[in-house]
């Protein structure tokens, strides 16, 4: 149809331009400005950092262009309004189209609320209902993220309900969903964590591509009186050697001797154990184990859930990932500082360690995984998921070094420890407070 060129006429125009020694600029003029919008919430070069990021970026540079801001404007707006926690594309595209490029360009409005801040449902054009159970909407995280970006600041005193929030912030709690949800909890408090693979060729004899394995896991318990140990912990890494049915007798053996509440992260323990006691098990660890999967009598508490329905913490850009919510937790929470302030933490894995450090030079708390990271630089950091599952793929090989299988095994059951021990301080920060 139209006027323009075909595919071929244009594909011949760029690459006439890139053979050019002055190319760039006229590609760019070839192809316009970049079309950014809501669509760049799944860009794959996109940063992980909310504002844009020091290190070279393909969304940092179609941003820059796309909006005609340099990147420190864009960034003390509060970084690229593609950042909004849980931003429909349909509400991000239209905001671009707005010229609505930042976070702090964002009012009351844009995000569902009438002018005295009332939460709205645009098809009943009524007072939206609360998620079942209770607890704050995706508006009203959004509305906190957004409050706390510096531009976000500037209209506090117009778009701000100071029933919701301080007046400088550290964190926000919807402390009816709160108190109602903790007030079932049981100790003492049972916290874990699996790591888990599922590779595209199987590690194991009859096995299937992508079948799911289950080769550690770490628990920490919480007593009522707030002392926190890690108890017990599971790596399985022989190679040729299955994980599965090893894995569930010892997690039955570490869990089925006490009572309290068991706590997950997420959805990935439900989904990890509900496959492996499909697939067999024994009665035994059945029996202790199928109780904790959603439904059961004792059945996991999802802290994850809990965390995007009832808290909200400055510097978490609203995000409910444990790694995002650790180190704003940390600066929130003079208790933590209290319990982990000294050279006191011991177990399997650490002696003596201080969790709540502050940098020495600036004074800025440091992330335990940035800490835990600085101690096995010298034998290569786990410090993710995918770190952990390409260090399982190297025990399974059977040319590994034993000098290098321990270190490997001593990384994994240190990093997956720091996993559980983080749910146990935000939990711990939690009833701080409310009590406050």
């Amino acid at each position: 149809g139209g006027g323009g060129p075909s595919f071929v006429e244009a594909a011949d125009e760029w690459a006439s331009a890139l053979a050019n020694a002055d190319g760039s600029d006229e590609l760019r003029a070839l192809l316009g400005p970049p079309p950014i919008g809501g669509q760049c919430r799944t860009c794959e070069f996109r940063p992980k950092t909310d504002g844009l990021g020091s290190a070279p970026s393909g969304f940092d540079e179609c941003w820059t262009e796309g909006t005609g801001m340099p990147p420190n404007a864009l960034s003390a707006g509060g970084g690229p309004v593609v950042h909004l926690w849980s931003g429909a594309a349909t509400n991000i595209g239209r905001y671009v189209a707005e010229g609505k490029y930042r976070l702090g360009d964002l009012t009351l409005q844009d995000l569902g609320f009438d002018s005295d801040g009332m939460e709205l449902d645009k098809k009943k054009v009524a007072p939206r209902k609360p998620p079942e159970g209770g607890g704050m909407t995706r508006a009203v995280r959004q509305r906190h993220q957004v409050m706390d970006t510096a531009a976000g600041a500037a209209q506090r005193g117009i778009n701000r309900d100071a029933s919701y929030v301080k007046e400088t912030p550290l964190y926000v709690l919807d402390e009816e969903y709160l108190r109602t949800e903790t007030s079932r909890w049981m100790y003492p408090y049972h916290f874990i964590d699996f790591e888990t693979a599922n590779s595209p060729i199987p590690y194991f004899a009859g096995q299937s591509p992508y079948e799911l394995v289950a080769f550690q896991f770490s628990h920490h318990i919480m007593q009522e009186d707030g002392t926190v140990e890690h108890t017990s912990q599971f790596l399985h890494a022989n190679p040729g050697d299955c994980p599965n049915e090893p894995f569930l007798h010892a997690l039955a053996e570490s869990l089925g001797g006490c009572k309290g509440t068991v706590f997950r992260w997420g959805a990935h323990e439900n989904t990890v154990l509900k496959k492996l006691l499909l697939g067999g098990g024994g009665a035994d660890a059945s029996k202790v184990l199928e109780p904790l999967l959603s439904g059961g009598s004792r059945a996991m508490v999802d802290l994850m859930r809990v965390a995007t329905l009832g808290y909200y913490v400055a510097g978490s850009d609203a995000s409910s990932s444990i790694k995002r919510l650790l180190l704003p937790t940390l600066r929130a929470s003079t208790k933590l500082e209290d319990d982990f302030g000294k050279p006191s933490y011991s177990s399997q894995n650490f002696s003596n360690m201080q969790w709540f450090q502050r940098d020495k030079e600036t004074g800025e708390i440091r992330d335990p995984y940035d800490i835990l990271k600085n101690q096995e630089a010298a034998s290569g950091a786990i410090a993710d998921g995918g770190a952990a599952l390409a260090a399982y793929d190297v025990l399974q090989n059977r040319s590994t070094s034993a000098a290098e299988r321990s270190g490997i095994e001593s990384s994994l059951l240190r990093y997956c420890e720091v996993d559980t021990l983080a749910m146990a301080m935000i939990a711990k920060a939690w009833q701080d407070f409310l009590q406050d």
